[in-house]
Parts: C-alpha cells; structure tokens; sequence
C-alpha cells in the first residue's frame, strides 16, 4: 500500500512540473506522462548517458521521471485534443506548465476538464501565476530566481548576485504544487469536487527569502549579500583545509572557548576575545588565524576532532562524497534502478520515511511513448491499426 495508490494523474508539464509530479509519483499515484511525438523537452537536457545525446539517453529526464509512463500525443491537433478529452475521465489529477491561456486557445482549460470530469484537480505551475502582469512571459527558473528576490542577497559581498545551482524556484514550486494537490484531494473527498490549483513560482521563490521580506515590511531594508559568511558571527564562515572546505561556526561562548584551546593560539586566549563584538570587529585577523590552523588538516580530521570537543564543525562534501557516505547508506536514500537504455543507476529517494505506508520506487524513466499502446489501446479500446494511423499523422 502506498499514500496514494489508487490516483492517476495526466502530466502535461516541463520542467516546471518536474518535481512536483515526481514526488506524487513516488508517492504511489499513476503517473502518465503526455509527451509531444518528438518528445518532452526535459529529455534533450544534459547530461547524457555515454556523452550520447538521444531522447532516451537524458540523466536530467531519467532522474526525474522514475514511476512514470510514456505516451505521445500532439495536442496542437484537433485529433489529439479530442483523445485527451477521453483520457480525461479516467484520471483525477493533471499537472500542467503551458503559458496561461494556452489551453483555453486548445478547449483543454479547467471549464472544460470540469465539464467532463467534475472531480477532476488541475494543478497549473507557471513563472508568475495564470493572471497578473507577467503571467504570459517566458519564465525559466533564473528568472523566477531573480525576481522573486532569493537572488539579490546570494553571492560575496561587493560582487553581483549570482544564481543558485539546479532549479531552486521550480523545485520549491513543485513542492508547494505537490502539497497543495494532495490538499485538493482531501478537500474532494468531502466536497466531491475538483479544483483548480494555481502556482506561482516567482512567489514560491519569494517565500525562501526567509527573513527578507519580513524585514523589508519592517525596517524598510535590503538583506545585504554577505557570501558564505556570518557578518554577525566570528568565526562563522568557510575556512580551507587539506583536501577542501568546512563550515566552523563558534558564535556562542562555551563553543569560541572550546575552539580556542583546541587551535592553541596564545594571542586569542586574551579573555577580550570572547566579546563578540570585538571578534567580529577584527573578522579579518580572527579568520586568518583559523585558516592557518584548519589548513593542516583535512575535513575528515577537522569533523571528527570537532565533534569530540563540541566545536561545530561541517565537512563540505562534493554530491559524489554524501552519495557513497555512510550516513546515506544506512538511510538507504539512494536507490538502484534498472534502466532499459541507460543501465543501472542509483537514484536519489524522497527525503521522508512513512513508517506505515513507504514511498516506493518501481520503475525507470519511460522511453519515449512506450505506452502509448497499452494506454490507447488497453483503455480507450483503440487498435494497433488506429495507432499506425495517428502516427502516419503525427496525431502520437
């Protein structure tokens, strides 16, 4: 049994709707992926396996379509609208990312799902929502990064913000999308009825400003961009070491104390020293002095001796170095599965263990419209014969 077995959902979506359909579908929901014939466009995205560019070769489209299947159909055809009406009443989810109005020009809007499904949910995820001032503008995760404000106070101070790696603003949409799906189908489990489900990514980035927008409300000031530093916490920065990076955070008392005498420098055991205020006036020479010392040492050395002192203390690890680490072998977060093209891979699993009901992975990434006849054919009773025919038309 799965938290939501027994669901089906329609995907429509891009890369905007990635991670929010992903989570449904490790979830247990039955996920069909509407692909046009050439393809979803997450699936020319690198890298690929083999260095080999193909459809089916995409690391990006494998990672974030397990439990998924594949069919194709080309919805800017009259034939092709009309088959997703008759998908329509078999599934009680569609997540989809066109551009606002774009499925109202195709009949394929939420009047027309509700017409002929009325306890279906649309789920739309968008840059800027399905209405407002920019809501038919173009909108990759960079640009809802960037207006939605998390981008201003990223990077080292006195240089120009940068962008966060991945897709910050469409994953942290998706989650709200997910969460807000699952919201819907309990509310139709006592309404009756579906709904429409209108996401924001700009306004999903907004929200992880964390105390940004509060302060901005309150103070009438802007986060400054401060890098990797703690302006207000000496230490409290990167420092280097042997083989890379750790984190050293020593603003309380009981913590600086401790690090003192692990480091052993004479000069900062002055009793002046433990101000905060003095520390962080003299950023500069304290962090010098804990460069010097954490550059004799690599992460593994550094962590290990920090946490018998109580000195907090965090190895920066590359994504390969947390993948083959313990603690994410005893989680058992990462997953192997078998693909058809790509091989054996290990994927990652969703961060939450359900004690009753665990998230499941079942299978790869689908290949591109490899259910396209067990779909048609098995549950709208259409022939193989009728399949040759919409490809002969580009209908699938």
């Amino acid at each position: 049994m799965t938290p939501l077995g027994g669901y089906r959902i329609l995907e429509l979506s891009d890369i905007k709707g990635a991670h929010c359909v992903k989570t449904l579908a490790e979830l247990g929901a039955d996920v069909i992926k509407v692909e046009p014939p050439s393809g979803d466009s997450t699936r020319f995205l690198p890298p690929f396996g083999g260095d080999i560019p193909h459809p089916d070769r995409s690391l990006w489209f494998a990672y974030y379509n397990t439990d998924k299947r594949s069919i194709t159909l080309n919805l800017d055809t009259k034939e092709g609208q009309d088959l997703l009406k008759r998908l329509f009443v078999h599934f009680d989810i569609v997540v989809e990312s066109f551009i606002p109005g774009e499925l109202a020009q195709k009949g394929l809007d939420y009047e027309c799902l509700k017409k002929i499904n009325p306890k279906i949910i649309l789920t739309s995820i968008t840059g800027f929502g399905q209405d407002g001032l920019r809501s038919a503008y173009e909108a990759p995760d960079l640009v809802c990064f960037a207006m939605g404000g998390p981008m201003y106070p990223s990077g080292e101070q006195g240089k120009a913000p940068c962008v966060a790696p991945g897709n910050l603003a469409y994953g942290v949409a998706g989650a709200w999308a997910a969460a807000g799906t699952i919201i819907a189908l309990y509310s139709r489990s006592i309404t009756g009825l579906g709904q429409h489900i209108d996401v924001s990514a700009q306004e999903a980035a907004a929200m992880i400003t964390d105390s940004g927008i509060t302060r901005y409300s309150y103070e009438g000031t802007i986060i400054p961009r401060e890098g990797s530093t703690y302006p207000w916490i000496t230490p409290g920065d990167l420092y280097p070491c042997m083989d890379g990076w750790v984190r050293i955070v020593a603003g309380q008392l009981v913590h600086w104390r401790r690090l003192v005498a692990w480091i052993g420098n004479t000069e900062l055991e002055d009793p002046s020293w433990e101000r905060r205020d003095k520390r962080n006036e003299n950023k500069s020479f304290v962090d010098g002095i804990i460069s010097d010392f954490t550059g004799r040492f690599t992460r593994t050395e550094l962590f290990s001796e920090g946490q018998r002192l109580g000195v907090p203390v965090t190895p920066v690890n590359t994504p390969g170095e947390y993948m083959n680490s313990e603690a994410a072998r005893k989680r058992n977060f990462f997953m192997p599965i078998e693909h058809p093209v790509l091989g054996r891979y290990s994927y990652a699993g969703p961060p939450y263990k359900l004690s009753a009901t665990p998230a499941q992975k079942r299978r790869a990434a689908p290949l591109l419209g490899e259910h396209n006849e067990e779909i048609y054919c098995g549950e709208l009773g259409l022939t193989r014969d009728d399949l040759c025919g919409m490809r002969a038309r580009r209908v699938i």
